[in-house]
């Protein structure tokens, strides 16, 4: 899979998870609000896998499952 699929996928679920999503002015980032009163900020474009896990890492440390 493409890491854009990967990423989508992943927002997808975090929503599901009671993180809301919201993208920036521009478009190039996306503010994720965590339940437990964090914020994640993420590229909307990821570049590579790499991003799609350091994505989950850091959502991890606020609550993803």
């Amino acid at each position: 899979m493409s890491a854009k699929k990967d990423f989508d996928q992943v927002l997808k679920k975090a929503e599901r998870q009671g993180f809301r999503i919201e993208r920036t002015g521009k478009g190039g980032k996306v503010k994720i609000y965590c339940p437990d009163g964090g914020i994640v900020f993420a590229s909307a474009t990821p570049s590579d896998s790499r991003a799609v896990r350091n994505l989950v890492a850091d959502l991890r440390r606020h609550g993803y499952a």
